[in-house]
């Protein structure tokens, strides 16, 4: 064999190697640095607008005035970052610490009680017909997608910012209002996460984030995917978020779900896939460089209890220059464009009966049950 072939075997078996490690268990994951969990809540510290819409969210505007974190040693401490897979992945894992009990307490809160989107989907994943995702049993997470307010243009409609929304036509998606709780999140995982984020997610906080429930009976899973680059509906398809920008995801409930990546190939060539578990109370920040490399995607573990129940809050960078205008009542649809409303005259789309968007005692029940099965436990704040 010759010199040549030796060396890239060697760089193959090592890079094998940092997979493998990562997939099994957490000891493979070094704490890197130390980052500032912001301790105080308040407009002050996150510079929070409030938009004049009737829904009061955030207004865009909040985006440039978030306090940047202090970047000094005595502020570095309370946080640990991790690295899933040191050899083969830039992305890194923050622990708990950033959110405090009283934000943890309204975000519990408002995953039991808010109504989920009207997501329209593709009839048995394939179509033609599509179906309201709600009346189905498809084992697919439930979003609410919210974004910051751009602009208030009416007492029915806002310019809130958009995103790429691949499994249906564009003219059936949904955005609404980001409330300032959510916007707090993300605000402090921002400043928790900067040193690790790179230059262009440290502009300014997310502007973007999708709550998405897994429900373990179901069998629900996000498919393999990547966020910078089409991954559905063919290369011609725009991508909202801004390229080079990383994706912090918040993890509440189940410790059952696993992340998981493989190459990006357009060959033939079946590539082999590795994974990392995900826990709640930490946040996954996905690297842009990791994710021009690798396809990823979210499965339930083998053997995960029946009554597992996980929930996520996605924060996203997206284009200002793509938002766009949304009806401000449910199910918060985007004013059409003339082609979205050409699009949509050949769609076929199953009804559902008149009542089915009211949200009845029974249906809040049920959201309550699935919170209390989520096991999650108050972060504490030193």
């Amino acid at each position: 064999m010759g010199r040549k072939k030796k060396e890239s075997n060697a760089k193959v078996a090592a890079r094998r190697r940092g997979h493998e490690a990562a997939q099994v268990t957490y000891q493979s994951r070094l704490p890197l640095q130390f980052a500032p969990p912001p301790k105080v809540r308040g407009s002050a510290l996150f510079g929070m607008l409030i938009c004049s819409c009737i829904q009061g969210g955030v207004s865009a505007s909040s985006l440039a005035n978030a306090a940047r974190p202090v970047s000094s040693a005595e502020a570095r401490r309370g946080v640990r970052f991790y690295e899933p897979a040191p050899e083969v992945l830039k992305s890194v894992i923050m622990g708990d610490g950033v959110v405090p009990p009283e934000l943890h307490a309204e975000l519990s809160n408002f995953i039991a009680t808010v109504v989920r989107d009207d997501t329209m989907v593709y009839e048995a994943g394939c179509g033609p017909a599509m179906v309201h995702l709600k009346d189905t049993t498809y084992p697919s997470c439930h979003r609410v997608t919210m974004g910051c307010c751009y602009k208030t243009l009416d007492a029915k409609t806002a310019e809130l910012a958009s995103y790429s929304q691949n499994y249906c036509p564009s003219g059936l998606t949904g955005m609404r209002h980001m409330p300032d709780f959510v916007y707090e999140l993300g605000v402090r995982l921002w400043q928790s996460a900067y040193e690790r984020l790179p230059p262009d997610s440290r502009l300014r906080p997310p502007n973007v984030c999708i709550l998405q429930t897994y429900v373990r009976s179901q069998g629900d899973f996000m498919r393999y995917h990547t966020d910078g680059r089409p991954s559905y509906s063919g290369e011609e398809e725009k991508i909202v978020q801004d390229q080079d920008t990383a994706v912090m995801t918040y993890t509440l409930g189940s410790n059952w779900m696993r992340f998981c990546y493989k190459e990006y190939t357009k060959t033939g060539k079946k590539p082999r896939q590795f994974w990392f578990p995900l826990k709640a109370g930490e946040t996954l920040v996905w690297s842009p460089e990791d994710d021009k490399a690798n396809k990823h995607g979210v499965w339930w573990m083998p053997h995960a209890p029946e009554d597992e129940v996980r929930h996520v809050f996605v924060f996203r960078w997206t284009q200002s220059k793509m938002r766009r205008a949304y009806g401000t009542d449910y199910p918060y649809r985007p004013i059409p464009t003339e082609a979205e409303l050409e699009q949509m005259k050949k769609v076929d789309i199953k009804q559902t009966p008149p009542d089915a968007f009211k949200i009845d005692e029974e249906t809040l029940a049920e959201l309550a049950a699935l919170t209390e099965a989520m096991q999650v436990h108050p972060v504490e704040v030193s």
